[in-house]
């Protein structure tokens, strides 16, 4: 298999992928009873999903999270955790935008940034978008997920939810 990227020099070679099983994860911040008609999330066998689009002086990437049930796919690339951490846990992935979690590890644009375990296991029932009211621009601001216990910003774990607050938004004119 091979990922084709039209904004790098090179595309990247998949040889160990299984095309016929690869899937894209569910987006678990989605509900699909929520969607407008033509906003209909497409089927998890569509692997076309992954996108840039250009903005006035950048390019944007859109990933989704992918599997063949062996490995983690985000942005064409395999999910790998460093030698010294558990390997990713296919079984037990789950993917929320671009932050995701297994059962010992929490990931943020298919990178590992922290633990998933004992006191500070990610409450998967709980867990949630924060949502701003205007002038806020949560686009601008990251993504940002609350659950139970903490707040996670960009996949990072932050201690103390209730202090979280946003002050001010500085915008693209300044």
């Amino acid at each position: 298999m091979v990922y084709l990227r039209p904004y790098k020099e090179t595309n990247l070679s998949l040889p160990d992928v299984n095309y016929k099983s690869l899937r894209r994860l569910p987006n678990l911040l989605i509900d699909p009873t929520t969607l407008d008609e033509w906003d209909k999330e497409p089927p998890l066998t569509d692997l076309t999903t992954d996108y840039l689009y250009e903005g006035a002086q950048a390019w944007y990437p859109h990933y989704s999270w992918h599997s063949d049930g062996r490995y983690i796919l985000y942005a064409g690339e395999v999910v790998q955790n460093p030698p010294d951490k558990p390997p990713v846990d296919v079984a037990s992935f789950k993917a929320w935008g671009d932050f995701a979690a297994d059962k010992h590890s929490l990931y943020f644009e298919g990178k590992r940034t922290d633990n998933n375990g004992g006191g500070n296991r990610l409450d998967i029932k709980t867990l949630h978008q924060v949502e701003f009211r205007p002038p806020w621009d949560p686009d601008l601001l990251g993504l940002i997920l609350r659950d139970a216990n903490f707040l996670y910003i960009n996949g990072h774990r932050l201690a103390d939810p209730d202090s979280f607050r946003v002050l001010a938004q500085k915008s693209w004119d300044q």
